[in-house]
């Protein structure tokens, strides 16, 4: 990616963060503190600051070990900025929710393109739950932000290994900030889902091996131990238990303070959170049907992002104590990967692999609606959608859309023909039409690194351009 075309990219993210910040902090502040949890927040950390105490956390004189101690701290610091009053203790929340768009256009950028990053934190700015949760006074939006930067991360990490220590090492500190925001559920639901994920595609060993594990377990341990050992050294380990105990053991177990619902609970919660968003859901899921036996082998991202969304989903299903807020954290996938699907290229150990068939879901949120957006047979220049270690080209139709598919095609394979026969190469691409069946278009574009030495290599083949 060009300087230029970066420093737009990143102008137009920076963008959607201040629309995000404005659209969710729109009135938050005019009204007063809501359901239980705002007013319990407020008055604990009164308490707090009144004993000058940003430690243990207490109510009314008693240990309060509902949550941890990161959503005070960052109340505490709204509170210092704009007073103690509705936006000083939501303003923090505010933050976080446009924090987590603007993390979603930057990372989603190299798997799924520029227009999907964008149009999907866009869509997480504007579903329905956020403009609740990223309003309210309580830790929900902090375990959302880090959750969503920890499993994004490690995802990152696994598809481009010359980045792959630095992502990973982003995964394991946000994990850590993520059990600060929230207790065990901040690692044990991350570690669960990559755990399944690296199962499913029989490559566990790999999360010792290139896992980087030697650094990120310490790095966890240096962001999480120091507060929790405070707060146990001085309550004498009471807060600690009554924690553990109380609030993740027996909460999971019983259902608390009348919050209760069948297993199935969640898809009516869900469906009605992500509205207006969730009228693609169901073309989201047919398409993912039809391609289930070959996602766990050709979209490795898409199969992670499922994974996240089944884990997280299944898990407080079975639990007994259940609020729609449990599973924001399962929004992200369905509201970024499908729409632009990144496509195969070469393996993990970098060594180029033929393109395979790689349909895109038709429609869906945020990419797969522009022919010419990343995921679109008409992206083979500069707004292709970049897949796996950084490939571009165009993706790929299903077998009802071959017309549409050359019809889209013609531009920049008339293009990609005049370049070809400058340079005296034998393949033209106008006869590739006249053999096509019905199916799938093998990948158009550059199929390696965008690097000069490595052209001969990974020129555009005759084989690459068949029709299957």
């Amino acid at each position: 990616m060009s300087e230029r075309r970066q420093g737009t990219f990143l102008f137009q993210a920076l963008i959607l963060f201040l629309f995000a910040f404005w659209l969710l902090a729109f009135h938050t502040g005019n009204s007063s503190l809501w359901d239980i949890d705002e007013p319990n927040n407020a008055q604990a950390l009164k308490e707090m600051m009144v004993h000058h105490n940003l430690v243990v956390p207490t109510f009314n004189a008693a240990l309060r070990p509902d949550k941890p101690i990161l959503n005070y701290w960052l109340m505490w610091a709204g509170v210092h900025v704009l007073g103690m009053n509705s936006w000083g203790l939501r303003i923090g929340s505010v933050a976080m929710g446009a924090l987590l768009v603007f993390y979603l256009a930057l990372a989603l950028r190299r798997p799924y393109g520029e227009q999907t990053a964008l149009l999907a934190g866009l869509l997480a700015a504007t579903a329905l739950h956020s403009q609740i949760i990223f309003r309210a006074a309580v830790p929900d939006p902090l375990l959302i932000l880090f959750v969503t930067i920890a499993l994004v991360s490690y995802l990152r990490g696994y598809l481009y290994p010359e980045k792959a220590e630095r992502d990973y090492l982003i995964a394991y500190a946000a994990m850590g900030l993520a059990t600060l925001a929230k207790g065990p559920i901040g690692f044990l639901l991350p570690g669960l889902v990559i755990v399944v994920f690296l199962l499913l595609r029989r490559e566990l060993p790999d999360l010792w091996r290139r896992g980087r594990l030697a650094w990120g377990i310490p790095l966890f341990l240096v962001v999480t131990l120091p507060w929790y050992l405070a707060v146990g050294m001085e309550t004498h380990w009471a807060w600690d238990r009554l924690f553990i105990d109380q609030q993740n053991i027996d909460r999971y177990a019983a259902a608390m303070q009348g919050h209760w619902g069948p297993i199935y609970y969640y898809l009516f919660t869900m469906a009605l959170a992500l509205l207006p968003w969730t009228i693609f859901l169901p073309q989201t899921i047919a398409e993912i049907w039809q391609r289930r036996t070959t996602l766990l082998q050709q979209a490795p991202a898409d199969t992670f992002m499922l994974v996240w969304v089944v884990v997280w989903v299944a898990f407080f299903s079975l639990g007994a104590t259940k609020l729609p807020n449990y599973v924001w954290e399962a929004y992200p996938p369905p509201l970024c990967p499908h729409c632009g699907a990144p496509l195969p290229g070469v393996e993990r150990d970098g060594a180029p692999r033929s393109p395979r068939c790689h349909p895109v879901p038709r429609g869906f949120i945020a990419g797969g609606l522009r022919p010419d957006g990343p995921g679109g047979l008409a992206g083979t220049g500069k707004n292709s959608a970049p897949g796996r270690h950084g490939l571009s080209g165009p993706a790929l139709y299903r077998r009802g859309n071959a017309r549409p598919v050359f019809r889209l095609a013609r531009p920049a394979a008339a293009g990609h023909q005049q370049s070809r026969s400058r340079r005296g190469s034998p393949h033209s691409l106008p006869g590739i039409a006249g053999h096509a069946r019905p199916g799938c278009l093998e990948t158009l574009g550059d199929h390696g690194p965008h690097d000069p030495r490595q052209c001969g290599r990974t020129a555009l083949r005759h084989r690459d351009l068949a029709v299957v």
